[in-house]
């Protein structure tokens, strides 16, 4: 899930930055898209997996025919319109980590856009969830 989310917003990232900087705004906007970039692939599988864990018979490829029968291809991405108000938490996020890691760097005397080590990536990370 987040591997292909981090994957949409860096493509992104590298095709609108060109070089430079992203606006707050560009970034919210960048964020939102890549997580709703992700729910095609993403959204049967969640479904799948909490049927799974809930379902008392049947097995993967049962719930699998019984939910296409029962619903049809769409009922796959039942409940999509919710995902689309949580795709905002984490463009919230990468905003905080992207800005807590420009503040870092520049106290760092590195170029914004330098990567972190280990560590302050690990804490970055850590606040910006919060």
């Amino acid at each position: 899930e987040k591997f292909l989310y981090y994957l949409a917003y860096t493509f992104g990232k590298k095709k609108l930055s060109r070089g430079g900087r992203l606006s707050l705004t560009s970034n919210i906007v960048l964020g939102y898209l890549a997580d709703i970039a992700r729910l095609p692939v993403t959204m049967p599988l969640d479904l799948l997996s909490t049927r799974m864990q809930t379902s008392t018979s049947g097995s993967l490829t049962e719930i699998f025919r019984d939910l296409l029968q029962a619903r049809g291809f769409l009922g796959f991405y039942s409940g999509w319109t919710a995902y689309l108000l949580l795709a905002l938490k984490p463009a919230i996020q990468i905003i905080v980590f992207e800005r807590l890691k420009q503040h870092i760097n520049r106290r760092a005397g590195r170029s914004l856009d330098s990567s972190l080590t280990f560590k302050e990536a690990f804490f970055v990370g850590a606040l910006a969830r919060l």
